[in-house]
């Protein structure tokens, strides 16, 4: 999926006119199209009682996730998909017409990825956003990017006192922890993490491959992941020493793209590519070919723009 989205990109972008507004727009449709499916899913399954954990009749924050499942995806590679096309849409937001609406979709988005509850994305795509919502209220649109985040912070604010009165400022804690899945603890991902060292440690040069790792532990591991659910005990694991050095020269080129000839566009563009090893570092995310679609897009729409530089 990475290279073929990516050699695709580099094939048309003589014949693509504004091809970074293109993807650009592009990316923005498919948040707002996720983002609305996502909603439909969860207004069904809360209006069918299924969607909140609930103690003596009392909401406990809790959600009960086996329910939040799309016909391509669980919730947790739901919430994924809309962090990644979240630095685009605030491209746009940044330097395109109509600000406003990229930059309250981008929002959207992570509202939805909240409401999934799927905490890698809460985590990696909260930090991703803030660093966007930053550059552009420096940006050429800032005047209304600032307005704008002047008006969801105080939304949040006012939000949040709101929640503390109605749930009570006692049950907070428990609330938050609930919502946070804290007793979830690790979800198992520490013995995951020894098992792949375990497989490196095996097969140092090459690793153990993609179909052979995480039998020690019970993970389902497929062609694609031994899903490990962290990039750098995936590589080392599954590909050795070997992979870990063709992966170090990935990482190098994508930097290069995006901080050679800096320039804030191309910087907001690769946050894309960057927002999927993110995520990877708690999750098999890189290794999901819907996301791979994006990171060889994002990485040839960057390279098209050093070129021009």
């Amino acid at each position: 999926g990475l290279m073929l989205m990516y050699f695709v990109v580099l094939a048309v972008s003589n014949h693509t006119h504004d091809l970074v507004n293109y993807i650009c727009t592009v990316c923005l449709v498919c948040g707002l199209m996720i983002g609305l499916q996502a909603v439909i899913l969860l207004a069904r399954t809360a209006a069918n009682g299924q969607l909140f954990v609930t103690e003596a009749g009392q909401l406990t924050g809790r959600v009960d996730r086996h329910y939040l499942v799309l016909g391509w995806g669980v919730a947790n590679l739901v919430a994924g998909m809309l962090a990644l096309l979240i630095p685009p849409v605030m491209y746009l937001a940044y330097c395109r017409r109509y600000c406003v609406v990229s930059y309250l979709s981008a929002v959207f988005m992570y509202v939805v990825i909240v409401l999934l509850n799927a905490r890698t994305s809460m985590l990696m795509g909260g930090i991703i956003l803030i660093v966007c919502i930053i550059i552009c209220c420096f940006g050429k649109n800032r005047s209304a990017n600032r307005l704008l985040t002047l008006f969801i912070v105080l939304a949040t604010v006012l939000g949040v006192i709101i929640s503390m009165s109605v749930i009570g400022f006692d049950k907070l804690p428990d609330y938050i922890a609930n919502l946070l899945r804290f007793s979830d603890g690790d979800s198992a991902r520490f013995p995951r993490w020894l098992n792949g060292m375990g497989d490196f440690a095996k097969a140092p040069v090459f690793g153990a491959g993609f179909m052979d790792g995480g039998v020690d532990v019970g993970i389902d591991g497929n062609m694609y992941s031994n899903m490990y659910h962290n990039i750098g005990v995936e590589i080392l694991g599954s590909l050795g020493i070997v992979g870990v050095l063709a992966f170090i020269v990935h990482i190098k080129g994508m930097l290069e793209l995006c901080l050679r000839k800096f320039r804030t566009e191309r910087f907001l563009i690769g946050l894309g590519a960057v927002t999927v090893l993110m995520i990877s570092l708690l999750d098999n995310f890189f290794f999901y070919f819907s996301a791979q679609i994006f990171y060889g897009a994002y990485l040839a729409v960057a390279e098209v723009q050093l070129e021009y530089t």
